[in-house]
């Protein structure tokens, strides 16, 4: 296929889609790594270690999630890479509110790691189903509009819902974009050549409020509920504030629980 002749093409539409979000969320969260690290109080070295982890996990994951591609496939490689991804994302947010310094760090490192492997997935994707031949072109056009709309969400908007939000929204927002680019791929177009029904979107969308919603559950049971029996009346009294931790946690399991 030329590259005019992938665009005539729905798949092609598919994984534009999908690189915009799962580049949109890795670029929120590496380029802004430090000032994240620091809104939760943590220490310098703590963004040091973050930030250092980065760039070695970035191209480890690219290697270790190709080479697992070849034994489980380059759609199930990218739809468990990009849902890791997000879920580690989240993981910073639950660390994060949890003010616990060493898995904040565990758990970006673990994102990157997963959010890595999306340079060498892609390629070879665009090469197998769109052929060899126009295959930079192919690729080149996925790249650039990667970079630029994951830079405008990671750069400019990100920082708009951070100023208005907090980090914690904003990050939770890339998890769900990131989460969002596995579903896509993992949505049965790709293997069937067939595009996806209502039932399809529907059982997708069932999985995918599903996760925030069992997650929260976790975090009730085995962060928040230990934490609120040891805590003072006025920290209690802080975390059920209007916009507190608590509410806001209680507001997104309310409306994941519906949704699923």
């Amino acid at each position: 296929f030329t590259l005019g002749e992938a665009l005539g093409t729905w798949q092609v539409w598919l994984l534009i889609v999908s690189i915009v979000l799962i580049s949109s969320a890795g670029l929120a969260g590496v380029s802004k790594i430090v000032r994240y690290s620091h809104s939760f109080g943590f220490t310098a070295a703590a963004a040091t270690a973050a930030a250092g982890g980065l760039a070695i996990t970035n191209g480890l994951g690219r290697l270790f999630m190709g080479s697992i591609s070849e034994r489980i496939g380059r759609e199930n490689a990218m739809i468990w890479s990009f849902i890791l991804c997000g879920a580690f994302l989240l993981l910073t947010v639950v660390a994060g509110n949890a003010h616990s310094q060493s898995l904040f760090v565990t758990a970006t490192v673990l994102a990157i790691f997963f959010w890595g492997p999306l340079f060498s997935l892609f390629p070879t994707v665009i090469g197998h189903y769109f052929g060899e031949v126009s295959a930079g072109s192919n690729y080149g056009l996925l790249y650039a509009i990667a970079k630029g709309s994951g830079g405008l969400y990671g750069g400019v908007l990100s920082a708009m819902l951070i100023n208005s939000h907090g980090f914690p929204f904003a990050i939770t927002t890339a998890a769900v974009m990131a989460v969002l680019a596995g579903l896509l791929i993992g949505a049965g177009i790709m293997k069937t050549g067939r595009v996806p029904d209502a039932f399809d979107l529907a059982r997708w969308g069932h999985f995918l409020a599903g996760i925030p919603w069992l997650g929260l559950l976790y975090y009730f049971n085995f962060v928040q509920a230990p934490a609120l029996a040891t805590a003072s009346a006025e920290t209690r009294a802080e975390l059920f504030r209007d916009g507190g931790i608590v509410r806001r946690a209680l507001w997104w399991f309310r409306w994941a629980s519906v949704a699923t």
